[in-house]
């Protein structure tokens, strides 16, 4: 979660509340629009997308291994581990974005955006890969999604 400029980690708990959260990050997220594609990479630890709502550029933060063997949260927020991974989806031209899982049976997290195009809006596909950035977007829904205000 990022409030302001800030990168708050907020730990899940079994017993399906949230009992803390803290800064792993104190600067440079104010434009950010996070999304939780799980583990993206196949690396056994969970990731991060972080697109920059005014330029359009689309981050990957690689989760890395802590000292616990679980996923260290600040990796999350490190710029060393992140790789581009898209272009070109800036939030007033591609106002929605997310992940939901496999949707393409090809083993890899796939990303969803609305893209604006005049006087109508067209929901685009954006197939995961593992390395390197995500393939091109595939135009999936034609018209009509200017009017929707959230996809999950």
């Amino acid at each position: 979660m990022s409030t302001g400029d800030t990168l708050w980690y907020l730990p899940g708990y079994t017993g399906g509340h949230l009992d803390y959260g803290y800064p792993i990050a104190d600067t440079g997220w104010k434009n950010m629009t996070l999304v939780s594609p799980g583990d993206l990479d196949g690396d056994g630890h969970p990731d991060l997308i972080a697109r920059d709502t005014v330029s359009g550029q689309v981050w990957l933060h690689r989760g890395k291994p802590g000292p616990d063997g679980g996923t260290d949260p600040s990796s999350l927020a490190d710029p060393a581990t992140r790789t581009a991974y898209a272009t070109g989806l800036p939030a007033a031209t591609h106002p929605l974005m997310t992940a939901t899982g496999d949707a393409n049976g090809d083993g890899v997290t796939d990303l969803w955006s609305t893209h604006l195009v005049t006087g109508s809006g067209n929901l685009m596909f954006h197939p995961g890969r593992a390395t390197g950035a995500a393939q091109p977007p595939l135009l999936v829904g034609p018209g009509g999604w200017h009017t929707i205000r959230s996809i999950a």
